[in-house]
């Protein structure tokens, strides 16, 4: 999925229960995406930026449009109680683009994260070009889409993402998405 500036890329291994995701964004600041109805909140994303070459990179979950006061906000699932489920993430800045892989289980049996399953699902991202903005994203720097994770099949209709095209690299069986 991207917009004009922000790509996805993904990999299901179906026997494994694991996907692979690639988000490659032209920015070098902040990056989101992930599963869930809405802009933002009822989201499950995984944030992630690079900060003088090291990626950080954390598992969120979405109840209000604030930061994480008192287990309601932008939270990381470990504030409330939940796991990180971020798996295998690696992360570049180059040539103008922040890029960042990890995996996650498709159910990952945390109940702050939402189960990657067959047919269309909702998706949300957001990326901000300033790591010192990382509070707020701007209007245009967001979308939200339908993608079917195991078929590549999306749903521009109901993008809010405008110039909104399905960009997936989908296998049943594990391929390596090799961004960097």
């Amino acid at each position: 999925m991207l917009n004009s500036e922000f790509t996805i890329y993904w990999t299901v291994d179906e026997a494994n229960g694991v996907i692979d995701l690639a988000a490659k964004v032209q920015n070098n600041g902040w990056v989101a995406f992930g599963p869930g109805k809405g802009r933002m909140v009822g989201t499950d994303p995984v944030i992630g930026f690079i900060n003088g070459g090291q990626l950080f990179i954390f598992d969120y979950s979405i109840s209000a449009q604030q930061l994480c006061v008192g287990g309601q906000g932008v939270c990381m699932d470990t504030v409330l109680g939940g796991t990180d489920d971020v798996q295998q993430a690696s992360g570049v800045f180059e040539n103008g683009y922040t890029q960042i892989k990890w995996r996650r289980r498709l159910d990952t049996g945390d109940s702050h994260d939402i189960p990657i399953v067959k047919g269309l699902m909702d998706v949300s991202f957001a990326y901000h070009p300033d790591l010192k903005a990382l509070t707020q994203h701007l209007t245009t720097t967001r979308g939200t889409a339908k993608i079917n994770f195991f078929t590549g099949e999306d749903n521009e209709e109901e993008s809010s993402a405008q110039g909104l095209i399905a960009s997936a690299v989908v296998a049943i069986i594990l391929l390596e998405v090799s961004l960097f």
